[in-house]
């Protein structure tokens, strides 16, 4: 092509030499003479070569980027894992209180016939004291009942509690006591495994004391307080904390004494005289109270749940743009996770929250629909896996491997986490209110420490583009500069092809003409940049273009055009074989040649 444009040269510079020849006098100056030419050119052709363009080399997606061709689309495929801490029930104790000793009158038991008052100064006797009903009470607290204990209604526990009875010898009138039909009255709801108790009430059989001791204790331990019994006597109380992030109250109470017995004294020799009356005390001093297990109703709130956020790395720059508004057509959230308390048959539950942030700081969040939970059964053990799917349509989600089966949750709000102006640098996900319960337990171990909460997660998000996004494509061919196209002043420069395309949106084809240095061509009366226009081609359609320039130019070396697609309905995917085909293309100069003689 340059070829004719050379041959017009040279025979123009011999067209202009002829005459000159024929004049020459060695008698004239000829250095003054101008002896550059100008000829008119007209639509000179430009070779110009370029490819098809596809959305796969657009992309031109690495093995790192987010968005990867899933079943002929493009879709943000992100998969990653997320866990709590350990779930730990703290230990639960009560410490052991100061219990004021009880003491009692006791008396001799009159017209009893086994009674024989002696006289003064005979041989050892026996006597019979009564014992009337007395007691003493204890409160134990504790403030640090473990915050995942929301009721109570049976403990298992160690915890003793020993009673000592000292009876009173004035006088050293008693060589010796014992303890007859002796009943002991503790709280009802106590379980003794060592003695039988009706309704708190142990019968203690005939205790016998070595001569000269007046005092006898007695060890009772208890490895189980029911509160359903202690509840209908005012004596319990269990306060959790309302927002279940603190621990909770426990309270104790009850008395300690002697229901019904006696006191038989045997009393030494040649005593002057026998005591109708003498003082019983009780002293009680109970351990702390362990509690080893619980009856009641458990709901565990979960904390330092830690989910990495999404980095939306490595994606095109076509999608980077202020401009691209990106929706999703039916993103799905599957999530694969176990149960920790599976075990005590509790189910789990979380909501969820997805927040697009971008690189200006802005945040906004997309939680679940109202009403909606991740609601986590316990039928399929601790490890589970229980799988589910949220969606906006989780009815028409597909499904991934290793989450068939998945439970649907409806989630309107995921569609939109990448839509505004350009894609989110970063998706934080967390769980809200993530809880194991409540639910009911029995015999559940305190202290212990759980697994974690934990699992995986895929996120499939299909591209779609929202209303009034736009993406531009841009690229600049070049090299057209050589030494004849550097001579000629180019006043007018045409781009004419024939464009097909299969993309579900129209596009707008424009450019401009730009330098060796790749900068855009200015008019060289006006000073302004140069364009060359713009056109529209239909979605799907083949047509023919022209793109024209106006304004004078010198020093072309190529072309920057852009395919600006902005879309005008929903449902708009992106697939890897969308495809823009420019066939025929044929780059025109006009203007006028100037070159030296």
């Amino acid at each position: 092509m340059y070829k004719s444009l050379s041959r017009l040269s040279l025979t123009a510079v011999a067209v202009a030499s002829m005459p000159l020849t024929a004049c020459i006098d060695d008698n004239y100056d000829l250095s003054d003479i101008d002896t550059t030419a100008e000829i008119k050119v007209n639509n000179l052709v430009v070779p110009v070569n370029l490819d098809e363009i596809t959305l796969s080399n657009v992309f031109d997606l690495d093995d790192e980027s987010v968005v990867k061709e899933v079943g002929g689309i493009y879709a943000v495929l992100v998969d990653g894992e997320f866990k709590s801490e350990d779930l730990k029930v703290n230990p639960v104790s009560l410490a052991r209180p100061f219990i004021p000793d009880a003491s009692t009158t006791i008396s001799l038991v009159n017209g009893n016939t086994d009674i024989v008052i002696p006289p003064l100064g005979i041989g050892e006797q026996s006597f019979t004291y009564s014992i009337e009903g007395f007691n003493t009470s204890f409160t134990y607290t504790s403030a640090t009942v473990d915050k995942s204990i929301r009721s109570l209604s049976k403990i298992a526990v160690d915890w003793t509690i020993d009673i000592t009875l000292s009876v009173l010898n004035s006088g050293k009138a008693f060589k010796s006591v014992a303890f007859r039909n002796l009943y002991l009255k503790l709280p009802v709801g106590l379980h003794t495994p060592d003695y039988v108790s009706d309704n708190g009430i142990i019968y203690l059989s005939d205790i016998n004391l070595s001569s000269g001791v007046m005092s006898h204790k007695v060890t009772i331990r208890v490895d189980e307080i029911d509160f359903a019994k202690l509840a209908g006597q005012g004596l319990y109380s269990f306060v959790p904390d309302t927002s279940g992030k603190n621990p909770g109250t426990l309270t104790i109470r009850g008395s300690i004494g002697v229901e019904d017995g006696y006191v038989v004294a045997v009393t030494n020799n040649n005593i002057s005289s026998v005591p109708t009356q003498t003082t019983l005390t009780l002293s009680s001093v109970g351990s702390d109270i362990t509690v080893n297990a619980v009856d009641g109703e458990i709901c565990y709130s979960i904390s330092d749940f830690n989910v990495d956020p999404v980095a939306l790395n490595d994606l095109p720059d076509l999608l980077r743009q202020d401009e691209t508004n990106i929706t999703m057509a039916n993103p799905q959230l599957y999530l694969s996770i176990n149960n920790p308390l599976a075990g005590y048959s509790l189910d789990a539950s979380s909501g969820l929250t997805l927040t697009a942030c971008r690189e200006d700081g802005s945040r906004k969040p997309y939680s679940l629909d109202a009403g909606e939970l991740i609601n986590i059964g316990h039928n399929a053990g601790i490890a589970g896996p229980y799988k589910f799917c949220l969606a906006p349509d989780p009815s028409a989600a597909g499904s991934f491997e290793g989450f068939a089966n998945a439970v649907p949750v409806r989630y309107q709000g995921l569609g939109n986490v990448l839509s505004g102006n350009g894609l989110p640098s970063t998706i934080e996900v967390s769980f809200d209110d993530p809880k194991v319960g409540p639910g009911k337990v029995s015999n559940f171990a305190v202290p212990q420490t759980l697994q974690k909460l934990e699992g995986v997660y895929k996120f499939y998000a299909p591209l779609n583009l929202g209303v009034n996004s736009k993406i531009v494509y841009d690229e600049v061919t070049d090299g057209w500069s050589d030494e004849t196209l550097d001579k000629v002043t180019i006043e007018k420069l045409k781009l004419g092809a024939t464009v097909s395309n299969s993309l579900p949106f129209d596009i707008v084809l424009s450019g401009y003409p730009v330098d060796e240095q790749g900068n855009q061509c200015k008019d060289l009366a006006t000073g302004k940049p140069v364009g060359l226009g713009s056109i529209t081609v239909r979605a799907g359609e083949t047509s023919s273009i022209e793109l024209e320039s106006t304004g004078t130019i010198t020093g072309l070396d190529g072309v920057r055009y852009f395919a600006t697609a902005v879309v005008t309905k929903d449902g708009v995917t992106l697939r890897p074989d969308d495809t823009i085909k420019l066939t025929g293309i044929k780059a025109t100069v006009s203007g006028f040649y100037i070159d030296e003689l």
